[in-house]
């Protein structure tokens, strides 16, 4: 590690980490002063789900949510599973890439070309023009799951923050309903994806 990375301006140390790195067990949490520089904090998916905000670092095996079965927590680790396994599949293929030591500049490639083995950058990159916009194999089915999902999730966090916004403000209306509705649309979508799988 260089000099003032995350994991040693945290305190931690790597051998306390899991060796896999669970991508969406993290959230930003939403800024609440400017003094805390650029420094992101991230919580736990699963508790947010149950409106609890716990640091998602060391958190993992006191989660008493680990093993819930909720339609929120089961779209989080839907999600898990699709991030690893087309993660498994890009380092399937880089595995004669070697990385460059220092501060990652972002440079997106289009998921669906990826999933190929096509490293196309994606800027520039039309989403109409892309080849394998149509293609209904099994990796671009992973991939267009995946953004379902996350969209999903996204909507989600926003709706739990409008929430928590809104219980803080009196004379507001409940949105529990949005809320259960949004729920059910998950349940629906990995029902799919099982059915997509098996």
């Amino acid at each position: 590690f260089s000099p003032g990375s995350s994991r040693e301006s945290a305190g931690g140390c790597s051998s306390c980490s899991s060796p896999e790195v669970d991508v969406v067990a993290c959230t930003p949490r939403p800024p609440e002063s400017t003094s805390e520089d650029d420094q992101k904090r991230y919580f736990c998916q699963r508790c947010l789900n149950h409106k609890q905000q716990h640091p998602r670092k060391g958190h993992k095996p006191f989660c008493q949510y680990a093993n819930c079965e909720c339609t929120d927590c089961r779209m989080v680790e839907e999600r898990r599973r699709l991030n690893n396994m087309l993660s498994r599949r890009r380092l399937e293929g880089d595995s004669g890439d070697v990385k460059a030591v220092g501060k990652k500049i972002r440079d997106p490639k289009c998921a669906l070309c990826s999933a190929h083995g096509n490293k196309q950058p994606l800027r520039g990159h039309k989403k109409a023009q892309c080849p394998f916009l149509k293609c209904g194999c099994h990796l671009c089915g992973l991939v267009e799951n995946r953004r379902i999902l996350m969209a999903r999730q996204i909507k989600l966090r926003r709706d739990q923050q409008k929430q928590r916004k809104a219980q803080l403000m009196p004379n507001t209306s409940n949105t529990q309903p949005q809320q259960m509705s949004n729920t059910n649309q998950g349940l629906t979508l990995l029902r799919s994806l099982y059915a997509y799988f098996i």
